[in-house]
C-alpha cells in the first residue's frame, strides 16, 4: 500500500521589499527546520527566473531594475498545512 501524501508540512510567509518601496508577499514549503533558508532558496528561484529565464512579470521586472542585492528579505510567519499557508497569505 503506497504512502498517503502528506498535507500538513510546514510553510514560510515571506516578504519582498524593493528599494522603491513595492513588495511582494509569497510562500513557499519548509525544508527540514531551515525557515531562513528556504525563503533564501525561494529567492534564488525568483532571481534565476527574472535574470536567466527573463520572466515578465512584475517582480522579475523590478529585480532586474534594482538588482537582486537591493531587496529585503524577511520571514512573515510559519503556517502549518498548504491551505492554511494560501489563507494567510
Amino acid at each position: 500500500m503506497p504512502r498517503k501524501k502528506r498535507c500538513d508540512r510546514n510553510h514560510v510567509i515571506y516578504m519582498l521589499t524593493a528599494p522603491d518601496g513595492d513588495r511582494y508577499v509569497g510562500i513557499t514549503y519548509v525544508r527540514g527546520r531551515a525557515y531562513q533558508r528556504s525563503a533564501k532558496i525561494r529567492f534564488e528561484a525568483h532571481v534565476r527566473n527574472a535574470l536567466d529565464y527573463m520572466r515578465t512579470n512584475l517582480l522579475s521586472r523590478s529585480i532586474r531594475e534594482h538588482g537582486p542585492a537591493a531587496f529585503k528579505r524577511e520571514v512573515l510567519e510559519i503556517v502549518r498545512g498548504k491551505q492554511n499557508a494560501h489563507d494567510r497569505e
